[in-house]
């Protein structure tokens, strides 16, 4: 099942955006030269909130800890094993 988060409209290629869909927060990013994607919100390493998280346009990456993840696919390529 999905849930519309936004309009496509409303991201940019190689920028990030969040959004609450039934009270979960949602990461969205649109890598450069990928497709919208949407994350879990939050960082599985501490649980902290990734609305602030530095993306370059192919990596998001946590600002409370370093860990990065694929913008394309979710998994992590900096930190262990898991994917967002």
């Amino acid at each position: 099942m999905f849930t519309k988060a936004c309009d496509l409209s409303e991201l940019k290629e190689g920028k990030t955006d969040v959004a609450a869909v039934e009270r979960t927060l949602v990461l969205l990013v649109w890598p450069t030269g990928g497709k919208p994607m949407a994350f879990q919100g939050m960082c599985p390493h501490a649980n902290e909130p990734l609305m602030d998280a530095f993306f370059n346009g192919k990596v998001i990456a946590c600002r409370h800890h370093d860990w990065e993840f694929d913008g394309t696919t979710g998994a992590c390529i900096r930190g262990k094993p898991c994917r967002l």
